[in-house]
């Protein structure tokens, strides 16, 4: 029998069909790795974006623009001061903060999602015992044709804590500047750093240097400038 068929002969095999056959597995097969290289890269992005959003004490944060979902990851829970569970929608995370500060929070969300570029920049507090300050910061998105507002949020408390001690410091220097007697004025160079105590604004009022100097004082105080200029 197998002597009078032709089943395994040369003719019978459609060389054709077997190359492309191995061309669209080829195609397949090149697809598939190029798709799980992509995926790998992705990761490998956002590994570094996150990583470097820790090292500044701060996380991502995306929300639909039609809707009060929220999508951040649990490392929110590590830039607090206490332990807190990441929230799920906008009205949680108006919870977490403080009184005074929730409805800035909500009309700034609002703003943003009326807006065409859907910017978005806000500090406000936490309700922690220790004094805790963050900054919401975000814009408009398409993820997927899918129109969102993303951005991050970042622990500002140090920053806040610095600038409360500067400006502590500041209001003591000038109490300490309008205590003195004599008539003082401070020019840096920019007509908006001029400084004067009170002593010299009873004086002269709001006249600058050149107003109360005679010209020959003018000329040696301007000389005296440009040589602290160029040093």
């Amino acid at each position: 029998y197998l002597e009078n068929t032709d089943f395994f002969s040369y003719e019978t095999v459609n060389w054709t069909y077997v190359a492309w056959l191995i061309v669209v597995i080829l195609v397949l097969l090149g697809l598939i790795a190029y798709g799980i290289h992509s995926r790998s890269t992705l990761r490998q992005h956002k590994l570094r974006f996150e990583t470097a959003l820790a090292a500044i004490n701060a996380v991502e944060w995306k929300m639909p623009r039609e809707s009060a979902r929220l999508d951040i990851p649990e490392g929110f829970t590590h830039i607090l001061p206490e332990r807190k569970t990441a929230p799920t929608t906008l009205n949680e995370l108006i919870e977490m903060i403080a009184l005074e500060d929730q409805e800035r929070v909500y009309n700034a969300f609002r703003n943003a999602r009326l807006s065409a570029d859907g910017l978005i920049n806000i500090e406000f507090r936490i309700n922690t015992q220790a004094t805790c300050w963050l900054a919401l910061k975000g814009s408009a998105i398409n993820d997927f044709g899918k129109p969102y507002l993303a951005g991050t949020l970042e622990n500002i408390s140090y920053r806040k804590q610095v600038e409360a001690e500067k400006g502590r410091t500041d209001k003591l220097i000038a109490l300490l500047f309008d205590a003195i007697p004599d008539l003082i004025f401070l020019d840096l160079f920019e007509p908006q750093d001029q400084i004067s105590n009170k002593a010299y604004r009873r004086y002269f009022g709001d006249q600058s240097v050149s107003d109360t100097l005679s010209p020959e004082q003018l000329e040696t105080w301007q000389k005296q400038q440009d040589t602290l200029i160029k040093f």
